[in-house]
């Protein structure tokens, strides 16, 4: 667990520094106020202190979440609710990286504000895409399921069809 961890948090440093590193550089330009390379780079190492403390946050609830989908393959629900958790801190988080570098406040105040900033930014539209999305599909693929249900099937050919119908249909519905 303290390799996994080590690992986590130096990926999250490097990711981190790199990222406020570029968020400095596009920032100055945008600005029209150009700055080099090595310039972003010593201004992110001012935000140094708080990329450290980021990376230890990241890195546990990685490992935390490593551990929630353990080692058992067959265990589907924890795999499937670590994924959950997964993705949503991971969204939660999105602008944590922009935030380090134009406001100097505490890792817990800008998790809060980027979880703010999701949820203002994208909360609504997410929520009724996908509810709206599952809900379609769901709609839409009833009578496939019955038919998976309720058919006979001998051979397998008509399962393997249908469940072939299905799946095409959702890689061509679903948004990338």
């Amino acid at each position: 667990i303290s390799y996994l961890f080590f690992l986590f948090f130096v990926n999250s440093i490097l990711c981190a520094f790199n990222n406020i590193s570029v968020c400095v550089y596009f920032s100055n330009a945008f600005d029209k106020n150009p700055i080099g390379i090595g310039k972003s780079i010593r201004e992110s190492l001012k935000n140094i202190t708080i990329v450290i403390k980021w990376a230890i946050v990241d890195a546990a609830i990685n490992v935390i979440l490593v551990l929630l989908k353990g080692k058992d393959k067959n265990n589907q629900t924890t795999g499937f609710f670590g994924t959950i958790l997964g993705v949503s801190w991971k969204v939660a988080t999105l602008f944590v990286v922009p935030i380090m570098a134009f406001e100097k406040i505490g890792i817990f105040a800008t998790i809060k504000q980027s979880m703010s900033l999701v949820k203002n930014t994208f909360g609504q539209s997410v929520t009724g895409m996908v509810g709206f999305g599952f809900l379609g599909h769901i709609i839409l693929s009833l009578p496939a399921i019955i038919f998976i249900l309720l058919g006979k099937h001998e051979n397998n050919v008509d399962l393997v069809i249908t469940l072939s119908i299905i799946a095409f249909y959702f890689l061509i519905t679903l948004p990338i």
